[in-house]
């Protein structure tokens, strides 16, 4: 049974709320003409969460584990961590409630915790929990949440053994996730070539692959390896166009063309810096003076092999 603490500040809320929705409505909230009769597991299914904490407060019964679960969500998505955190606490002290149920549960809350810096608390849950589990794409997301605490309190070093946790045991997009973050652990850490490895084992398929195209680009640059800069780039530009049409990108274009000699390329594509940005654009005067000191040293260096 919900506890009579956040009953109250649901109550306070919803009065604070109504007066803000008749200037705003937030993106989360849906019209509220036509939400009577929902239940409040449903409503906050579909992200009408100010109607579900509106719902319950009109009811006489207490709410059920899975509408106190629900509740808690929405009051998350409302922001008011405090009431979502009294839902949370009296829904797992509820017998019975344990398994997987009570694991996912965990999860939300555990995220919201790091969302809200409460850095020691999302570990703690996360850890607990995943004691309890067998190794499953469900732990893989415990071990993100305490990777992502502890590079949060400076322990990029511990974090990373929780990243490489999480990409053995998740599949699809959590294993994508915390390939790419695990990427940017070894990044940080000055691990450049393992963090090429982790960026390069991406699916194309992830959110975070344009991301990676672009880290292992400034890789290489920082390498000097031009010619994996350019295939990169190209990568990029051809699945992720739009991302790759920034000035930092079209300047690492023009330097790295030039360096492997494809000098008419790279004036090509300063060029079109120069359309695509304005000439105020550090960028766009970077890649410019590229152009020119090396066309320079194309000048001079004629004109030294004629004087000779």
């Amino acid at each position: 049974m919900i506890g009579a603490g956040w009953f109250f500040v649901l109550c306070l809320s919803g009065l604070a709320l109504d007066q803000a929705r008749a200037q705003t409505t937030p993106r989360f909230l849906a019209p509220t003409t036509d939400f009577s009769g929902g239940s409040i597991t449903e409503l906050s299914r579909r992200g009408m969460h100010y109607e579900a904490l509106q719902t319950y407060i009109g009811e006489s019964d207490p709410a059920d584990l899975s509408e106190q679960l629900a509740l808690a969500q929405s009051a998350w998505a409302l922001g008011l961590i405090t009431t979502a955190r009294e839902i949370w606490d009296d829904a797992f002290a509820q017998r019975g409630f344990e398994g997987i149920d009570r694991a996912r549960a965990t999860l939300s809350r555990a995220i919201m915790e790091l969302q809200e810096g409460a850095y020691e608390e999302a570990r703690a849950l996360s850890e607990r929990a995943a004691q309890d589990l067998p190794p499953s794409e469900l732990r893989a997301q415990f071990w993100l949440v305490i990777a992502e605490a502890l590079k949060e309190q400076g322990a990029a070093s511990m974090a990373e053994g929780y990243y490489k946790k999480a990409v053995e045991e998740g599949r699809g997009a959590v294993k994508g996730e915390a390939s790419y973050l695990l990427g940017e652990c070894q990044f940080r850490l000055g691990r450049v070539n393992d963090a090429r490895y982790s960026f390069a084992s991406l699916e194309t398929t992830s959110h975070y692959t344009a991301q990676a195209l672009r880290r292992l680009a400034e890789i290489d640059y920082q390498q000097r390896n031009y010619e994996g800069v350019l295939t990169w780039i190209e990568e990029g530009r051809e699945s992720f166009p739009s991302e790759f049409q920034d000035g930092w990108t079209g300047y690492t274009l023009v330097t790295a063309l030039l360096e492997v000699g494809r000098f008419r390329e790279a004036k090509k594509e300063a060029a079109a810096l120069q359309v695509r940005h304005s000439e105020g654009d550090g960028w766009v005067a970077l890649a410019q003076a590229a152009l020119e000191a090396r066309l320079a040293r194309e000048v001079y260096s004629d004109i030294g092999e004629t004087t000779e």
